[in-house]
């Protein structure tokens, strides 16, 4: 029993702790860890952010097709840089180009135009231009951005051609081109290369 009692008092009375040198070393390889831990969370930040604009700018060429080409087939007329006549209330930003077309005895009228992005999705350092589609049908009008990252510095240009017929769609001019064309660079092109969006009108098919 006394043996007991002895082996518990030295339990509790020995205050013999780590060495400087296990100090050291634990510090060290702690150091180590979180080094490794903080360069793995950069890494994925860095990584999720450079997939998140790639993905983006993908979806800006994906949504700009998806209405851009039906509006070419759609319309009887093309106005190059400028606004239609018909569809001007409510509608800012630098033209682009607009579409017209009578459906059913109502005008309709899209267009493209682009204005500045001022919200975050930007990237740092960086401007970039929002490209929106104003559609008129009738007496209403809506909105919606159809490209969220473009270069602010390198701004769609559009181009047209008929067979047979030279200069294409000249500035502020309204015409009938059988296709039109403009070309579009992302804010960041290493992740996304300028690209082309194209349409053919319905009767030039």
């Amino acid at each position: 029993m006394n043996g007991v009692v002895n082996c518990l008092k030295r339990v509790h009375t020995d205050d013999q702790g780590f060495t400087l040198i296990e100090l050291l070393i634990t510090i060290v390889i702690l150091g180590v860890i979180i080094t490794a831990i903080g360069t793995a969370i950069f890494v994925g930040l860095r990584t999720t952010n450079a997939t998140s604009r790639r993905l983006a700018q993908a979806h800006d060429a994906e949504l700009i097709t998806s209405y851009f080409g039906p509006d070419v087939q759609s319309s009887d007329s093309v106005t190059a840089t400028a606004l239609d006549a018909r569809c001007t209330t409510g509608v800012t930003g630098t033209p682009v180009v607009s579409f017209g077309w009578t459906e059913g005895g109502v005008v309709k009228v899209a267009s493209y135009v682009t204005q500045t992005n001022t919200g975050s999705e930007c990237p740092t350092g960086s401007s970039c231009v929002l490209m929106l589609r104003y559609f008129c049908n009738g007496n209403l009008t809506t909105s919606n951005v159809v490209a969220h990252l473009l270069s602010a510095t390198s701004g769609p240009t559009i181009s047209c051609a008929t067979a047979g017929v030279a200069g294409g769609c000249p500035a502020g001019t309204t015409g009938t081109p059988d296709a039109v064309v403009i070309s579009v660079t992302p804010v960041d092109t290493t992740f996304s290369a300028p690209y082309t969006v194209a349409g053919v009108r319905r009767d030039a098919l």
